[in-house]
């Protein structure tokens, strides 16, 4: 397997954006960092804005996992 070869970006943002990512990403699975979030993100835009006209992707599934996951509220299960 090639060994994949990364470029470090620095990303500044108001650290309020930064407070609500720490947010959101801690509502996400275990495994889940602000570094792959964002990684992710970019590239499910880059998707989006590279699909050929009139052929845009769905939602990528990763950020529709997201959204599922910090609207999720664990239900009671009662007998």
């Amino acid at each position: 397997m090639p060994k994949i070869d990364f470029t470090t970006v620095n990303v500044r943002m108001p650290k309020s954006d930064y407070e609500r990512l720490r947010a959101v990403v801690e509502k996400l699975p275990s495994g889940s960092n602000a570094n792959n979030f964002v990684v992710k993100c970019v590239q499910a835009c880059l998707d989006m804005i590279e699909a050929p006209p009139g052929k845009a992707p769905k939602l990528p599934q990763f950020l529709g996992v997201c959204k599922y996951a910090v609207n999720y509220e664990e239900l009671t299960v009662t007998k």
